[in-house]
């Protein structure tokens, strides 16, 4: 089961502005109760590794165990300076949505399959500057830590080979980890085979 959250897809943008991590943890509990799910396993992307952590710090007896795919883990202890900088330029009202996506040509980066770069590119064409700029500045002011070590149950990252990122979700305690080589940060889109098979053996107990 997939859900948009909040400002992606077909999901509206929250009147509030409310954009915080915790807030989002919140969005998918209520996506969890309407569907009656009792226990699940938890897999996220990227941004969505900071929801993941946010909610299995609130909700841990939902929890079979959670995966991080190529995803945020702690991105609270990066530099001042460097993040005030790029806080600086997405807040300037000339940051729109062909600057977003000339960041995020660099984060698909060089690895991605050409269908995977088309697929990323198309589909943050219609996201809001806004909501990529709002959901940043929260992810760097929320620490996991208190979150992660509240649920005790089995944990994974699944990263793409040679992502040496300081905020890695696989850099957070109790995680074990796994690379896939050869594929970009939208690795389930460059290799899905590998992916589901990072996924079983993990849901088996691997």
């Amino acid at each position: 089961m997939a859900y948009d959250q909040r400002a992606h897809g077909e999901s509206d943008a929250p009147k509030n502005g409310d954009y915080r991590i915790e807030s989002m943890a919140e969005d998918l509990h209520a996506v969890v109760k309407s569907l009656g799910i009792d226990r699940f396993f938890l897999v996220g992307h990227s941004m969505a590794g900071t929801v993941v952590s946010a909610y299995q710090g609130r909700y841990p007896d939902t929890l079979a165990g959670v995966v991080y795919v190529d995803a945020v883990g702690d991105m609270s202890g990066l530099p001042r300076d460097a993040v005030e900088k790029v806080e600086k330029r997405e807040a300037a009202p000339d940051y729109d949505t062909n600057e977003m996506v000339q960041d995020y040509e660099r984060m698909v980066g060089p690895k991605a399959r050409p269908a995977t770069r088309q697929a990323v590119l198309e589909s943050v064409s219609r996201f809001s500057p806004r909501a990529f700029a709002a959901i940043r500045r929260s992810m760097v002011r929320y620490d996991p830590k208190e979150d992660v070590e509240r649920y005790r149950g089995p944990k994974l990252a699944v990263e793409a080979e040679g992502n040496d990122f300081p905020g890695m979700a696989s850099k957070l305690p109790g995680v074990k980890k796994r690379t896939i080589p050869n594929v970009s940060h939208w690795l389930m889109l460059d290799d899905p085979a590998a992916l589901d098979k990072a996924l079983d053996a993990f849901f088996a107990g691997g």
